[in-house]
């Protein structure tokens, strides 16, 4: 079977981080190019400062993983897509939910394969978490999911630009998660946002998600601290726990831990892509997105003294 051929466009931390290695590893595929303005040339893969100037280079290639912030999306997803090719995008998918949409009917327009690489979808212990979920109905617990921006968003001055998502760009991959345990419709209450002055994006979240018999509360922050706190805890109706902490690395029931594993998410994220693209069907689930609108659509803020980004 033929690998499939793929470019990257965007080539920030996740890119370099996690797509390229994971695209290297993969049996699947080819890396064709990459396109990034401030990347220099590459002997081995070609680098284009510009999507047009991969078009005007005239590369035959399948597939495109776009890790650009969100801002841009839509109007790169529109030329890719006149192709068309197949499109992973990594989260968020794209800077609002109508945008997101948009991009989904023009895919399936095309008949094109669109994958939202929701990458906390492919933590190590989801299997099982699914399994305890599916068999329980929820009735409580808590998100706690706090990280330093300095150490994991270094000079990523978009995030903090509005349509950047600030400490729900982290956060999301919390709500991914949830809602891939529990797809149920869920409804953002008291959201408050703590805002820095020189900011259109929140550096802390903190609100209430209540769906069906369940109400959870929802904490995200950008601390100061080195270390990094991304935990779910569940509680079912009848009492069981589930927690999940290091973003998802981590799990225990009851108590007792489960035994760790050495799974890359990305390996997972480029693996079900591969299926995707080969039998010519899409993945992409806007729901951990409309979460986030609506937090947004009804926060209260409260403004903070401007940091350093």
């Amino acid at each position: 079977m033929e690998p499939i051929r793929i470019g990257v466009v965007g080539l920030g931390k996740i890119a370099r981080d996690q797509h390229l290695p994971a695209i290297r590893r993969s049996p699947d595929f080819d890396l064709a190019f990459v396109v990034d303005p401030v990347s220099s040339p590459d002997e081995e893969i070609p680098v284009f400062p510009t999507l047009d100037a991969v078009f005007e280079a005239g590369l035959s290639f399948d597939a495109v993983a776009v890790c650009t912030p969100p801002q841009p999306r839509m109007e790169l997803c529109r030329k890719l897509l006149e192709g068309p090719c197949a499109l992973l995008l990594e989260k968020p998918p794209a800077q609002t939910l109508a945008a997101a949409e948009s991009i989904r009917d023009l895919a399936n327009a095309r008949a094109a394969s669109l994958y939202a690489a929701w990458h906390s979808r492919h933590s190590p212990h989801m299997d099982m978490a699914k399994d305890w979920a599916r068999r329980r109905a929820l009735r409580a617990g808590s998100i706690e999911w706090r990280e330093n921006a300095a150490k994991w968003h270094p000079g990523q001055g978009w995030l903090w630009q509005a349509g950047g998502f600030g400490v729900f760009d982290p956060g999301i991959n919390a709500l991914s998660i949830l809602t891939a345990l529990y797809p149920i419709n869920w409804e953002v209450r008291s959201p408050v946002f703590r805002m820095p002055a020189n900011a259109g994006t929140p550096i802390a979240a903190d609100f209430e998600l209540a769906g069906a018999t369940a109400s959870l509360n929802v904490a995200f922050e950008f601390h100061s601290e080195a270390e990094e706190i991304w935990t779910i805890r569940l509680v079912a109706e009848n009492g069981d726990v589930l927690e999940l902490s290091d973003g998802g690395a981590t799990l225990s029931i009851g108590g007792r831990q489960a035994p760790p594993a050495d799974v890359s998410e990305y390996d997972g994220v480029y693996q079900h892509f591969a299926g995707l693209v080969r039998a010519g069907k899409s993945d992409f689930d806007l729901a951990p997105l409309a979460i986030v609108e609506q937090a947004f659509g009804k926060a209260r803020m409260i403004r903070t003294d401007a940091i350093d980004y």
